[in-house]
């Protein structure tokens, strides 16, 4: 099977990257207003059950429990906790 020439494949990865891109921000949106469970990994930050990235103002370390996003700064959805 001959290769694709290489213009076409880049243009290809760039489409497939802009799209997942489009999706993960849909996806952090639509948490906006609920409540994750989310534990607390380093500085504030940590990630829901199903990964979302999450930043809690004054959590530390090791901390685990219901929070509710209020909101996005760029790719990561602040919280507070519930």
């Amino acid at each position: 099977m001959p290769q694709l020439e290489r213009e076409l494949v880049k243009a290809r990865a760039a489409r497939l990257r802009e799209a997942a891109a489009e999706r993960r921000s849909r996806w952090l949106g639509s948490l906006v207003g609920s409540n994750q469970a989310v534990m607390i990994e380093n500085n504030g930050k940590g990630h829901s059950d199903g990964f979302a990235p999450v930043k809690i103002d004054g959590a530390t370390r090791g901390e685990i429990g219901e929070a509710h996003i209020i909101g996005r700064d760029g790719d990561c959805l602040t919280a507070v906790w519930a």
